[in-house]
């Protein structure tokens, strides 16, 4: 499970987020409006793009900004094809684990913030294309917009980047706390308190999903044995390989056993011989 800070609009956070929703809206442009997917927050479901411009917007106007500063952010939850066909990319599912994934984001400012204290809306989109970076397209194996195969939803959050604002607070214009997940803070006090750790973000969705959908995650598919074993840091990397030592012993030793299983019930099958049938002495 990835939770990715990546934008797919360059330099747009800092205005209006119209243009992000535009481009998120693309699986719907012309379709019917019932069959519109639309957006959904931690209490709703089927919102318009309108109202999410609007309310994402709304939420940071007068609140001290420079021209130049963010005003929301978005990132994506990207569930590998393995977690999607555990889920059978029910949509519900997803919905319910990006809910909790936010109830993850607030938590994440140690604040004592919870998602409906955000403004967030977030979208399922269910096609990824290749683009100029992927591998598949620098080898001549794709062309760029081709849709890639498989399984591919994949979950887009905009968040504003302040506490929502009551409607009291919109009217004093009263500023409310700045919540940004790209701060370098970390554990601060004084004027600035709080944190936000990306990795520990991705570790606690991590962790909800597999709670959540009862999945039994594999070494390799765990967000702090690939870090570590990515790492520079030759103490991490040494962790991750007796970590992959450990699961491999576990392994063989599971196998072994379950070898034992089979060959003891094949052995008690041939030392009790055919089941005779019993004479009961009556004519027929």
């Amino acid at each position: 499970m990835v939770t990715n800070f990546s934008v797919p609009i360059k330099g747009a956070n800092a205005g209006s987020c119209r243009r992000l929703v535009s481009y998120l809206e693309k699986e719907d442009q012309g379709l019917p409006l019932e069959q519109q997917r639309g957006f959904f927050s931690h209490d709703q479901d089927q919102i318009r793009g309108l109202e999410v411009v609007a309310s994402i917007d709304a939420n940071a106007e007068r609140q001290g900004l420079k021209k130049e500063q963010d005003r929301f952010y978005t990132f994506t939850l990207d569930p590998s094809q393995k977690e999607l066909s555990h889920l059978a990319s029910d949509e519900a599912k997803l919905k319910a684990f990006t809910r909790q994934a936010m109830e993850n984001y607030a938590a994440n400012f140690q604040k004592n913030l919870q998602s409906k204290d955000l403004v967030w809306y977030a979208k399922i989109e269910h096609v990824r294309t290749f683009s100029r970076e992927d591998a598949a397209v620098q080898e001549g194996l794709a062309h760029k917009g081709e849709a890639k195969p498989g399984e591919q939803c994949h979950v887009h959050v905009v968040v504003s980047r302040f506490e929502k604002r009551s409607a009291e607070q919109q009217l004093s214009a009263e500023r409310t706390k700045s919540l940004s997940p790209l701060t370098n803070h970390r554990a601060s006090k004084g004027v600035i308190q709080g944190s936000f750790t990306r990795t520990d973000l991705i570790a606690a969705n991590e962790k909800s999903f597999d709670e959540l959908f009862g999945y039994e995650r594999k070494l390799e598919e765990q967000f702090a044995y690939v870090k570590a074993f990515k790492s520079e840091n030759q103490a991490e990397r040494l962790w991750a390989k007796e970590q992959a030592l450990k699961e491999s012993l576990a392994r063989q030793k599971q196998e072994k056993l379950a070898k034992q299983s089979q060959e003891n019930q094949a052995n008690r099958r041939l030392t009790s011989g055919p089941v005779q049938q019993v004479d009961s002495g009556l004519s027929r």
